[in-house]
């Protein structure tokens, strides 16, 4: 028996988000683990699967909880990887290594804490009583997300299919909804064609940027570090030629990798599995990047418009606010980026990935819903280290 997923969200949680946002801002994001509790709430109780709507039961003190000891274990580990950067010679090889492993820790604990934060959203999130969880090893996880960062540098992003397969078949063969156990069947050949065209027109030109950029420099492994460094002086110069090109490259990846998620998450629902149910997912995939091509454009409009602003205001010393020191000058630029940042947050959320769910969920048929009977009476373990720095939502539920 096939049941259906409907979507039925009210107004509460657009007005929820407008307010997560402007709190965001005043509180230097320090209210988010209230605002994101509430949020989550409202989109997941929105969600009814065969009638029933799902249970977000997580709690913002959780949230707070597991950022406080992700900050108490990084924060140290961060101050003596900036000292020692601080001290090296810039032109030293050894502060290069040290940097490109600085890059490849943050790339491990990106994967540690996206894996902690998939866990603590299983476990508290529930349908008709029954909770899931999450199993497997964090730092395995974290090893599995590395390799793969460096083999898509390698491989100048050829490798995304396989590196998708990868990582979504262990997050769901140690995924667990009561007591039914979690699969995935999905083959990274379905996802090639479409990363292809993305890789093509989206992804090549800027490793043929960056390739070009080594070859400038004579393939020495700093040139990249030093013309982000030479963008941001430039910038402060008011030549603003190379960091608006820096930022054009940014919003074209973007734009790419939206229309790439379309059809990753179709890919995805099609091929994760809970014991004997499945999920078919009949989202057309054109429809909704012609659908989503507005907010993308919204997004990316924003972020120029910010840097505009930056560079017309404080990023230059003709500009209004010229007579500022580096110091004070860094200090604005940091606050303009995250207000813009906090924005670019709100018009994704609310014209990408709202009507990204509205179409895809209720295209989303579960076979074999009956099924979900075997999984048991509730279960009450819970993840043992809450989410915590990367607590991502969404994207890590899947």
């Amino acid at each position: 028996m096939a049941g259906r997923i409907a979507f039925r969200p009210g107004k509460d949680w657009e007005d929820a988000l407008m307010v997560a946002t402007l709190l965001d801002l005043v509180t230097l994001r320090l209210a988010r683990f209230w605002t994101r509790s509430r949020l989550r709430r409202l989109f997941f109780t929105a969600i009814e699967i065969d009638g029933d709507p799902l249970d977000y039961r997580g709690k913002p003190h959780e949230l707070l909880v597991g950022f406080a000891l992700s900050f108490c274990l990084l924060a140290p580990v961060a101050a003596g990887a900036a000292a020692l950067l601080a001290v090296a010679e810039a032109e030293a090889a050894g502060s290069v290594l040290l940097a490109y492993a600085i890059c490849g820790a943050l790339a491990f604990g990106y994967g540690v804490a996206g894996y902690a934060a998939r866990g603590y959203l299983l476990s508290r999130l529930a349908w008709r009583g029954v909770t899931g969880r999450q199993d497997g090893s964090m730092l395995q996880f974290g090893f599995l997300w590395l390799s793969w960062a460096v083999a898509f540098l390698l491989s100048a992003g050829l490798c995304v299919p396989r590196a998708c397969r990868a990582l979504a078949a262990y997050r769901w063969r140690f995924t667990r909804w009561g007591g039914l156990r979690g699969g995935f069947t999905g083959r990274a050949e379905q996802l090639e064609p479409e990363w292809r065209r993305i890789w093509l027109v989206h992804v090549l030109p800027l490793y043929a940027a960056a390739f070009w950029v080594l070859f400038e420099r004579d393939w020495h492994p700093a040139a990249l570090p030093w013309e982000l460094e030479l963008a941001f002086d430039e910038m402060v110069r008011n030549e603003a030629g190379l960091i608006l090109l820096w930022v054009a490259g940014g919003l074209w990846l973007y734009s790419g990798l939206m229309q790439f998620r379309i059809a990753w998450l179709r890919w995805l629902v099609n091929g994760c599995a809970l014991g004997p149910i499945r999920f078919y997912c009949r989202l057309d995939g054109a429809y909704a990047t012609h659908r989503l091509q507005q907010g993308i454009l919204w997004v990316e409009g924003l972020v120029c418009a910010a840097f505009l602003l930056l560079l017309l205001t404080g990023g230059a010393e003709t500009g209004f606010f010229g007579e500022l020191g580096y110091p004070s000058f860094v200090w604005l630029a940091s606050a303009m980026i995250f207000a813009a940042w906090l924005a670019a947050r709100y018009l994704h959320l609310r014209f990408v990935f709202w009507p990204l769910m509205e179409q895809l969920l209720p295209s989303v048929a579960v076979i074999n819903v009956t099924a979900a009977e075997q999984a048991g009476g509730e279960d009450r373990k819970q993840a043992a280290f809450p989410a915590g720095i990367a607590d991502l939502g969404y994207a890590h539920f899947l």
